[in-house]
């Protein structure tokens, strides 16, 4: 590797001079610490060095500039739980793109584990834990920090370089259009007939958009029951979903997600329950187990690749520009509604979702005409 005592052999220029030319300082210091001196950089001289470098692919250390406070190729990605439905995924797509613009990603589940404050517990993340965190990454000379969404989520008080808010509650950079997804699901379910259609969630603080949308359009038509908001507690007390199905003549749910989706379809059909003829059902995310599943699920699919490219574009664009308290975004995706055989449509392959650098993957699919070629970080 090149340094910048090899540039300064050949510039005959010292060691300080070519530091302060490289960071585009106009000084340099001449002499030991006691009795140092600033001497300025000519700009012949500067341009002389530029050149050297330039010629010799110099590469600036990482280790050098987070001595000097700089930063490093790297992204924090700051979250408070363990990664859950689609976010594996997002994440890892994420990190793709990121490596294609030069940049490692730094997980601050690494960094919890070094947190004394932390360590053994499982309650909820406190304001101090949650900047200490930050604070650790930024030590770390991460460029920028995207952050994820968790259960009663504490969002850090201060950054110190860029962030993205991504999928979180409340304030957001980038998020996916939740009430439009709930709604168009039970929209449909109700454009097939169904009237008793329930709405199924074991956990209610992930989907409480898609409850609310679905609560609200049931009221609109005027067939809104709140006994059929059902949950995994409300299952366990009635005997399992088959006989909630039957108790309360659902003919239609709307799932928190592909994989409950799944679970509920093999109970109804080892019941004697069919599946769509006696309970349709759409799922939420857009999991390859949709096509796997006893019945293939219908299902509205979050569109992970136009969620990871945009949220690279946007973080690249704050770190370039150095915007450290930018104002949130609020984008908004829409999810694609794919039809199948759970919710009485014809059984319909899924079109797979081209993940950047894993062509036909079965991880997740894709309904529409997405495509997830990543163009140039240049461009």
């Amino acid at each position: 590797m090149v340094t910048m005592k090899e540039i300064a052999r050949l510039a005959n220029v010292s060691q300080q001079a070519v530091s302060a030319a490289l960071s585009g300082t106009d000084f340099s210091l001449v002499g030991d610490l006691s009795g140092a001196t600033r001497s300025r950089v000519s700009e012949k001289t500067r341009k002389k060095i530029l050149k050297i470098a330039a010629e010799l692919n110099y590469v600036p250390s990482t280790a050098s500039r987070m001595l000097k406070g700089g930063s490093s190729n790297t992204i924090g990605i700051f979250r408070q739980a363990p990664f859950y439905g689609i976010e594996p995924l997002l994440a890892r797509e994420l990190s793709a793109r990121l490596a294609q613009c030069g940049y490692d990603t730094l997980d601050s589940n690494r960094l919890a584990m070094l947190d004394d404050s932390s360590r053994g517990r499982k309650k909820r993340m406190s304001e101090s834990s949650a900047d200490k965190i930050v604070r650790m990454m930024e030590s770390k000379g991460v460029a920028g920090i995207i952050v994820f969404p968790g259960s009663n989520m504490v969002v850090p008080q201060k950054f110190r370089v860029p962030r993205l808010f991504l999928r979180t509650p409340e304030n957001f950079d980038i998020h996916v259009d939740y009430d439009y997804g709930g709604r168009i699901a039970v929209k449909h379910l109700y454009g097939h007939g169904r009237r008793r259609i329930a709405f199924f969630s074991y956990y209610e603080s992930k989907c409480h958009g898609r409850m609310t949308a679905w609560e609200n359009f049931l009221k609109e038509a005027g067939i809104y029951d709140p006994e059929l908001l059902i949950t995994g507690a409300k299952i366990a007390e009635n005997g399992g979903l088959p006989e909630l199905v039957r108790k309360l003549k659902i003919d239609a749910i709307a799932v928190q997600n592909d994989l409950f989706a799944a679970r509920l379809i093999r109970e109804c059909l080892d019941a004697g329950i069919r599946v769509p003829d006696d309970v349709a059902m759409i799922g939420y995310d857009g999991l390859s187990v949709c096509e796997l599943a006893a019945v293939p699920i219908a299902t509205m699919v979050q569109p992970v690749c136009e969620i990871a490219r945009k949220s690279v574009e946007l973080l690249k664009e704050r770190i370039d520009n150095k915007i450290v308290d930018a104002e949130f975004a609020n984008i908004l995706f829409k999810p694609k509604l794919h039809c199948s055989a759970s919710c009485g449509c014809p059984a319909a392959p899924m079109q797979k979702l081209d993940l950047f650098n894993e062509a036909s993957s079965w991880s997740l699919a894709l309904a529409g005409e997405e495509s997830a070629v990543l163009q140039s970080c240049a461009e």
